[in-house]
């Protein structure tokens, strides 16, 4: 389908106005070598690039044609400073776009130049069959942007890489049966933990099957923009045979790190030069590996070079030279050994100045835990706080007319923030699984990767000790590279810096989908800013005949006193999902027939702790 696109030179504007329509339809299609039922963006599974100029206006035109399903796009990394009603979180920037109606996207674009990319963001399409999502790149004021093509992810020196989780069957369908172990788990990583939340089923790079996707160019130095825009994995990402010379992540520029190895989780872009050199035409390997290192799990893509004096692309399939983890340089590592080719994003320099540390601060921490099956759930306490199961509102809290009382879930997880404060937050994790945390709104320092210091045996690790375990202090000035997703290692932390410069509601929340629909998030409210004036095509919260509400519930944590208590759910704890509040309204003894199985899923749980260090799914 024709993506319809123009330019329009604004008057007393610095930049162009970019426009772009997304008519966004389920259709089935043969991708990956599956056949797949699945959401689009003007019918190719394949997303527009949306190319633009610091300074230009972006005009996105959504229109949902989906029978039964309300959308929003998120443009991740983008601040949103003066922009906030096209965040695009249904629940806090505004509610869905109904089915039939449409929303414009319009807004200047001021954050610096870089790679982003944009998706949907209300509530989880099945992954591996939403392709609501695209690159998003901004270049410095000025350039000549008249010869890109938004269905061309190669435009001059760069190449765009996009990678995606592939599942045969919807997440609701199989994340179920990975809990019962009823198929193939995922791999370990190199500390003998689980690779992923479920067993790989298969990936892809540009909505192309790793053998369908082919990047041929001449010899010369070419800039990679990587994006893992999965839901599931991380990738190990490498070029065979060639140095990575890392100069951007997640939008900001970087100094030049040289490496060979990119670990990239998803939600996070990174931005490599490389030098391809070629007297006759090679064909060489771009590798995405998942960390399942007992496994051969990943897409792997066809790079083939040749020089500008011979005409033709050599045909051949390239010899393999795969990488070696335990050998070669890897970024973005943070294993608890550290071996010396295990290189910390916070070994990464920035090339822009930091934001100045305010007189007024702030010292926040937060921490999350994952609660094994059969009681499903992912919890945030904040400062030392009840852990609740976060949820968001079903009216979008911007709105002036938003009432705590009637709009807000009362176990809602929120953080209030007051203005021109600079804001040092640790996020301590208990999972023995890695999680990247994404922060709407803001742009962060990473001041610290805090490594877990004692072994996970059943899958739950303890909390980092504060005074050994985290080097960070309230009153500490160390700095760090700016991003807007950080990893959070298996048992660790991440310390994060950031101004609270930009009033509104902002969302940070793990960007594995299924955990963030589970509750791992929290709203951060800051300056307590309201929205009074909204576009005239601004989506209505009155679902009524529209959509179908989704059913929330409030209740205290039922707590099987059968489970050891390391690791059972806590009646303080605060659930919002049906299936954990089952037993407000019904006798324990009767929760869906639960609590007879209970020695049978526990036994079941048992296995699978003797047999993977951990339990596979979070």
């Amino acid at each position: 389908m024709f993506l319809f696109f123009f330019v329009l030179l604004i008057s007393g504007s610095s930049g162009l106005k970019r426009s772009f329509t997304f008519d966004v339809s389920r259709t089935v299609v043969y991708v990956g070598g599956r056949t797949l039922i699945v959401n689009v963006v003007n019918g190719d599974v394949r997303g527009p690039v949306l190319r633009v100029n610091r300074g230009d206006t972006l005009s996105v035109k959504v229109t949902n044609h989906l029978p039964d399903h309300g959308i929003s796009v998120h443009f991740h990394g983008f601040k949103m400073h003066k922009s906030k009603l096209y965040d695009g979180v249904v629940g806090l920037t505004q509610c869905a776009i109904t089915p039939g109606e449409s929303y414009v996207y319009e807004f200047v674009v001021n954050e610096s130049p870089g790679t982003y990319w944009w998706h949907s963001h209300n509530a989880m399409f099945p992954v591996g069959h939403d392709f609501i999502k695209g690159p998003l790149i901004v270049y410095p004021e000025g350039k000549d942007l008249s010869q890109a093509n938004s269905t061309s992810y190669v435009f001059e020196d760069e190449v765009i890489l996009l990678y995606s989780d592939l599942y045969h069957n919807y997440m609701a369908y199989d994340h179920p049966l990975a809990m019962g172990g009823l198929n193939d788990p995922p791999g370990k990583d190199m500390e003998g933990f689980s690779a992923g939340a479920t067993g790989w089923a298969g990936g892809l790079v540009n909505a192309r099957g790793g053998n369908e996707e082919t990047v041929d160019l001449e010899e010369g130095e070419y800039t990679f923009r990587v994006v893992n825009g999965g839901g599931i994995y991380a990738y190990f990402l490498s070029i065979d045979n060639h140095e990575l010379k890392v100069v951007g992540m997640d939008g900001s520029d970087v100094q030049e790190f040289l490496t060979d190895i990119i670990q990239i989780y998803p939600g996070e872009r990174f931005d490599f030069r490389v030098e391809l050199q070629s007297t006759a035409p090679r064909n060489f390997v771009i590798r995405a590996e998942t960390p399942a290192v007992d496994r051969n799990q990943g897409v792997s893509t066809w790079l083939r070079v040749k020089p500008t004096t011979i005409a033709a692309f050599d045909s051949s399939k390239p010899i393999e030279t795969p990488h070696n983890l335990t050998r070669d340089r890897i970024l973005n590592c943070h294993w608890v050994d550290r071996p010396s080719n295990c290189h910390p994003i916070t070994q990464v320099k920035a090339v822009d100045e930091l934001p100045p540390l305010l007189n007024d601060t702030a010292y926040h921490v937060t921490d999350f835990l994952y609660q094994f099956v059969p009681q499903y759930g992912h919890f945030f306490s904040m400062d030392g706080g009840t852990f609740k199961q976060s949820i968001l509102p079903t009216y979008a809290m911007l709105r002036s007319d938003f009432k705590e009382k009637e709009h807000l879930h009362p176990n809602a997880q929120v953080l209030k923030l007051n203005l021109n404060v600079t804001v040092t937050m640790i996020i301590r994790s208990v999972t023995a699984f890695p999680h990247p945390m994404h922060l709407h709104g803001h742009k962060f320092e990473v001041v610290e990767i805090a490594t877990r210091t004692e072994p996970c045996p059943d899958g739950r690790c303890n909390l980092l000790d504060m005074e050994t375990g985290i080097k960070t202090r309230e009153n500490s000035t160390a700095r760090g590279p700016l991003k807007d997703t950080v990893t959070v290692p298996s048992g660790g932390a991440a310390v994060i810096r950031f101004n609270t410069d930009n009033p509104g509601v902002w969302f940070l929340h793990c960007h594995l989908d299924q955990h963030m629909e589970d509750g791992q998030g929290f709203i951060i409210d800051e300056g307590g800013y309201r929205e009074t004036a909204y576009p005239a095509d601004y989506p209505s919260c009155d679902y009524k005949g529209k959509l179908q509400m989704l059913q929330e519930s409030d209740c205290d944590c039922y707590e099987d006193m059968s489970l050891p208590e390391r690791i059972r759910l806590k009646s303080s704890y605060k659930c919002t999902r049906p299936h954990l509040c089952r037993h407000k309204a019904t006798p324990v003894s009767q929760v869906s027939g639960l609590v007879p199985l209970l020695p049978l899923l526990q036994l079941a749980i048992a296995l699978m702790l003797a047999t993977t260090h951990h339990h596979t799914c979070y």
